[in-house]
């Protein structure tokens, strides 16, 4: 599949939360992914940034949206 979601409920900069993110995103591109559509929680992009940041800079190949829920 090229297209994979990936849901974000906790934008924690925690070490252990963070490697969890990119081992669910290493999986989705072990899968053929090559796109990921990240949700996130309303009002926490902010928050997100840093995962987001850490994704798009391990994954530079990867196309990536990123929607909020209630968005």
């Amino acid at each position: 599949m090229d297209t994979e979601e990936l849901r974000i409920d906790n934008c924690s900069g925690n070490p252990d939360n963070i490697a969890r993110i990119i081992n669910d995103v290493r999986g989705k591109v072990a899968m053929g992914a090559k796109k990921i559509i990240v949700r996130i929680p309303k009002g926490s992009f902010v928050e997100c940034l840093d995962i987001l940041r850490t994704i798009s800079t391990e994954f530079i190949y990867l196309s990536i949206e990123v929607y909020e829920d209630g968005s």
